[in-house]
């Protein structure tokens, strides 16, 4: 693993780059890039971050990311990078292609075409001519069974239209599950008094990984003016990649501001 931080440090001091420089051009943090030089990885949070950082570093300087991925896998593994290596794909130059001729089309072929045209053409007119000489049939005309039937109908009709405003009624005086839904919302947004409560508001950008009562429920970066609220019943435990960027509260109460480099562990109980 010394030998990729060597790697990386050479190239830099080659192209006459200072860390602050890479820092301002990758945004990876000069910490965490120094971290990367020496092998001190323990500074570094999470594996994931550590393979990000050496892929992006590497890139930057015009070598291969992904190739000095592969041996810091390797080291970490203790195996020869060759064997963890991904295998290449083989390509071929030699491909033959058949060649596929369309059949020409042929003076029958096309009168098929235009029968076949001339045959819907037919048929639409046809359609279009019934459906207008039915329409000019009197609608209105009414029998007398027609219209005996025709007061069962409205009777019916009226019968359930009562039905259908008294069941509006009633619906009117419960609410819908969607106003219930609602309602557990804005229960579920306000801070149980009993529970452990966390606020955090970030002024830059800090890694954070969050985990409530034994579970961990956050992971990931957050930027300028983006805030996060957690609440447990016991303990809350949270790693900062970045504590001087964060405005903490427990319970309300401001938490006192961190002033330290590097990875944080902080543990807040009830």
């Amino acid at each position: 693993m010394d030998n990729i931080g060597e790697i990386l440090k050479n190239t830099r001091l080659d192209k006459g780059l200072s860390l602050e420089q890479v820092e301002e051009a990758t945004s990876i943090r000069k910490i965490y890039l120094a971290a990367i030089e020496t092998g001190d990885y323990t500074k570094i949070p999470g594996d994931v971050f550590t393979k990000g950082i050496i892929r992006t570093y590497g890139n930057y300087l015009g070598l291969n990311g992904p190739e000095l991925v592969t041996l810091y896998k390797a080291a970490c593994a203790g195996v020869d990078p060759e064997e963890i290596k991904p295998a290449e794909i083989r390509t071929t130059s030699k491909i033959s292609v058949a060649p596929h001729l369309k059949p020409q089309k042929n003076s029958s072929n096309i009168f098929t075409y235009l029968l076949s045209f001339v045959l819907l053409v037919i048929i639409a007119a046809a359609g279009y001519i019934f459906l207008f000489s039915s329409s000019d049939q009197p609608e209105n005309i009414v029998t007398p069974k027609q219209s005996a039937l025709s007061d069962d109908t409205a009777k019916s009709n009226e019968k359930k239209a009562k039905e259908r405003a008294e069941q509006a009624a009633a619906a009117k005086a419960q609410k819908t599950p969607a106003d219930n839904k609602q309602v557990q919302q804005k229960q579920q947004a306000v801070p149980d008094k009993n529970n452990l409560n966390l606020y955090m508001f970030c002024n830059d950008r800090c890694w954070v990984e969050v985990t409530v009562d034994g579970e961990k429920v956050f992971e990931g970066t957050l930027v300028s003016n983006q805030e996060k609220n957690f609440s447990a019943d016991k303990k809350i435990i949270v790693k900062y990649g970045n504590i001087k960027a964060m405005q903490i509260a427990v319970n309300g109460k401001p938490a006192p501001a961190e002033k330290v480099d590097g990875v944080v562990i902080k543990e807040y109980k009830k």
